[in-house]
């Protein structure tokens, strides 16, 4: 009984092996770039978990295949993990270094991770090898600004903007069109479209905002001021925008301490770009007013006098 369990054991063991080696070969017997290409389809599809196990593969067989490495990178950022996006992007940079969307991608997952000069590096490189790149041009402008940088900070967004203009124009004008017509979710589509070509396109941006307020979007029209300082972070008229928003709307789920808080945070902001706002100090002295900080309320409409009567001596 002993020697039947034995061998049959053995004819078990003998046929996984068979097995593992017939899979082994089926899983193998196709070149990389058939692996690759089904990888892209099934990632067009998002199909992510089966375009990862095929372009694993396309790696496993070529290990030069930089698009597979990215293509994974894609989809772990979708997948919201971000580490190992960076890993296959790393990869793939190995492979070749000079790919300016790349070093973007990765600049923006190192500054997602608060890894500035790393972050900064790669935009930097991204530049380097394509002067004329869009969204590195554009990732640049908040570090030069960060850095009191201006004129680079004002060379790289001019550049951005003018690259991806021709693109988002015609979205642009079409987004104004259907806004005359009060057909507000068909522009916002388009004002959408717009950003996606030329990131550093404030018009649509602002543009965007208009319509939340009128639709009474309030959650919206602040997310999108968000997105502008965050491509423009000297906007003044963002922040004072944001600064009205927070004080005359009731954000859903947001207290009344946390929208004043915010309306100080960003008309603040607002003043130290551009101090000689006396509009911008008025309303900081009735925020303050509002919280109860006369001290503060009285500092600000002080400030807002004199910013007044410099401007009637002139």
């Amino acid at each position: 009984m002993k020697l039947s369990i034995i061998n049959s054991t053995i004819f078990t063991a003998v046929f996984i092996f068979c097995v593992s080696l017939d899979a082994q070969k089926r899983i193998t017997d196709h070149p990389w770039q058939y692996y690759l290409k089904k990888g892209q389809l099934q990632y067009k599809y998002e199909m992510y978990d089966y375009a990862l196990f095929n372009l694993n593969k396309a790696l496993l067989l070529n290990r030069d295949c930089g698009i597979a490495a990215e293509l994974m990178g894609d989809i772990y950022v979708k997948k919201h993990n971000k580490a190992q996006a960076l890993e296959y992007y790393s990869i793939s940079l190995k492979i070749n270094d000079a790919q300016p969307d790349l070093h973007n991608k990765i600049g923006e997952i190192y500054e997602f991770i608060a890894e500035s000069e790393k972050a900064l590096f790669h935009y930097k490189r991204a530049v380097s090898l394509d002067p004329h790149h869009v969204m590195a041009n554009n990732n640049l402008v908040r570090f030069y600004i960060k850095k009191g940088q201006n004129e680079l900070a004002e060379k790289h967004f001019s550049i951005s903007y003018a690259m991806g203009r021709d693109k988002a124009l015609p979205y642009f004008r079409e987004a104004e069109m259907e806004r005359k017509k009060g057909r507000l979710d068909a522009s916002n589509a388009l004002y959408t479209k717009a950003i996606s070509h030329s990131p550093s396109m404030i018009e649509a941006y602002l543009g965007l905002y208009e319509n939340y307020r009128s639709m009474e979007r309030s959650t919206d029209a602040v997310l999108t001021l968000e997105r502008l300082i965050h491509i423009k972070p000297d906007h003044e008229k963002a922040f004072i925008f944001l600064g009205h928003l927070y004080l005359n709307k009731r954000l859903p789920g947001k207290s009344r301490k946390y929208c004043l808080d915010q309306a100080v945070k960003n008309l603040t902001r607002a003043f130290t770009i551009n101090p000689g706002n006396a509009h911008t100090a008025y309303i900081l002295a009735d925020v303050y007013r509002i919280r109860g900080d006369d001290l503060k309320a009285a500092e600000y409409e002080k400030k807002a006098q004199s910013l007044d009567n410099q401007s009637r001596r002139r």
